[in-house]
């Protein structure tokens, strides 16, 4: 039975939720019985009060650690930050690191108070996956979740349901199978890159406790667009580019004008999100503007 754990949660814009999930995750933490935790809160280049709240309500325990990056990285590669720091923490400050990193997000959606029911099935070959047992997403957005699914499924080969969570548990060996800064990616979808055997237990979906989502229409069409990328070779990215391109010339013969236009502009665009790649030589290390830690703040 694992008796220690490591949590890691990206932050944006999350001024209102920071105390209720501090003081929640503490007593959830203290009550499992763990020889050892920790908890590395990432901020990611918030432009509320976010890194202020984590100051506030982590400071006087030495289990809590933020740190605050320059820019703003997205959420998978803010994790990747918080891997980062984990492991040279290890080596700066004598920290131990624990069997088992846990993921979850800082709006409350993945509620604390699931962790023991994950962790309660972790194993030294085993990822643990939440699944949302019932979704309180709009209809439009729960439709959107099974087309893209759906459509990602059948190009990658993989089978990830769109009842999927970030909320999971990776024991530490298997961290470094979950890419790199080369692509974003929800980490759902990341574990189907990881060689052990996968567990899915379903939890309950709470609504967001204060604020709204960071993802807006545009930063969810990029992480589906790099979701895609990530699982698949060049040539098969310039394999669909050129597909779509052929099927937005079919469509704006068809369309016409307007709509023909339409199909053009979003065609031509997501061929070239399928040929671009972007810079990705900022490595988590060179993000990392202020960490926090017991009382202590460095930059």
């Amino acid at each position: 039975m694992p008796d220690n754990l490591s949590i890691i949660i990206p932050v944006f814009q999350a001024q209102d939720c920071i105390e209720e999930l501090a003081v929640r995750l503490r007593r959830v933490l203290e009550g499992m019985e763990l020889s050892d935790w920790q908890v590395v809160f990432v901020d990611d280049c918030s432009r509320d009060q976010s890194w202020q709240k984590l100051q506030m309500f982590c400071g006087g325990d030495s289990r809590m650690f933020a740190v605050r990056l320059t820019k703003n990285v997205g959420k998978f590669r803010a994790i990747l930050v918080g891997l980062n720091y984990i492991a040279t923490a290890s080596r700066r400050y004598g920290n131990v690191q624990h069997d088992y990193v846990l993921f979850m997000d800082c709006d409350l959606q993945h509620a604390p108070e699931n962790i023991p029911a994950l962790f309660a099935v972790a194993g030294p070959d085993r990822v643990v996956l939440g699944v949302r047992r019932n979704r309180v997403d709009h209809l439009s957005k729960r439709a959107m979740s099974k087309l893209y699914y759906r459509v990602f499924n059948f190009i990658s080969g993989c089978a990830v349901s769109d009842r999927a969570t970030d909320f999971c548990i990776v024991p530490r060996f298997y961290i470094r199978f979950l890419g790199d800064w080369t692509h974003s990616r929800h980490l759902a979808i990341a574990m189907q890159l990881v060689p052990a055997a996968l567990h899915e237990v379903e939890i309950e979906h709470c609504a967001r406790f204060a604020g709204r989502s960071a993802f807006t229409f545009y930063r969810l069409l990029r992480l589906g667009v790099d979701n895609l990328r990530s699982y698949l070779t060049a040539g098969r990215r310039s394999i669909i580019a050129v597909a779509t391109a052929l099927l937005t010339a079919g469509m704006f013969y068809r369309f016409g004008d307007v709509a023909g236009g339409l199909f053009i502009v979003v065609g031509l665009l997501f061929a070239f999100a399928m040929l671009y790649d972007r810079d990705r030589s900022i490595s988590p290390e060179h993000v990392i503007g202020e960490e926090f830690r017991g009382g202590d703040t460095r930059t």
